[in-house]
């Protein structure tokens, strides 16, 4: 039967995520602490794992790059973040999609500010959650 992932509204909580198919909900989980997240993608493993990344901004509104791996019961098995400059009127820091290539490597893609300029992230991590390699350049936005 078809499932989806539906994600609930951001707040100073955290958010939720549910899986559902036509036959109904099969779980919810909810992350929370003291970050306003905001997911930006989702993928699956070919083990039904689901992956989800995203921006996560703490009480003074600095920003980092999230991802968080659930298995395909719900629970969460790791959740990270990537912490950068702290200059908060910079670009937000923020993952902004996601892809799982065969083998269920992990490849985010996101934007942060290093302190002095802009950069475009690329990291690729293992089914565990471990940093195999990021790789980033400089831009710059033109107006």
């Amino acid at each position: 039967m078809p499932s989806i992932i539906t994600r609930g509204a951001a707040s100073a909580q955290g958010f939720g995520f549910s899986k559902v198919s036509l036959g109904g909900t099969y779980w919810v989980q909810s992350l929370s602490g003291t970050y306003l997240m905001s997911a930006n993608s989702v993928a699956f493993d070919s083990l039904n794992n689901i992956y989800y990344v995203g921006e996560a901004k703490d009480s003074s509104n600095y920003s980092y790059l999230f991802i968080v791996k659930l298995n395909s019961t719900g629970d969460v098995v790791f959740q990270k973040k990537l912490k950068y400059s702290s200059n908060t009127t910079a670009l937000s820091n923020a993952f902004n999609s996601i892809v799982i290539d065969g083998s269920n490597n992990i490849y985010a893609n996101g934007t942060f500010f290093d302190g002095t300029q802009n950069k475009l992230l690329l990291t690729k991590y293992d089914t565990s959650g471990s940093v195999l390699w990021q790789k980033s350049t400089n831009y710059q936005i033109n107006s």
